[in-house]
């Protein structure tokens, strides 16, 4: 696991969304079960380490295909206009 700041998560994979943030992909811990978040992360505006925001979603990791499955319908719905 990887810290950033207080956070303590996996990162495991992410994409720029601007200058001074990010969309994330983490693992972690949530009272005892495994998550997956998908989360903006933004550069505070005093400076330092990136931060998460609470635009995003968490789910159980068990989850994560479902929610794959979610994001190709859309892709195709999208591609398919």
């Amino acid at each position: 696991m990887s810290e950033t700041g207080k956070y303590e998560c996996e990162v495991l994979a992410a994409m720029p969304k601007s200058a001074n943030a990010e969309i994330r992909v983490t693992r972690s811990r949530y009272h005892g079960r495994a998550v997956v978040d998908v989360r903006v992360w933004f550069v505070p505006k005093q400076g330092g380490a990136m931060l998460p925001s609470g635009r995003g979603v968490q789910l159980d990791e068990r989850r994560l295909d479902s929610l794959v499955e979610l994001l190709l319908e859309a892709q195709r719905a999208v591609q398919n206009r």
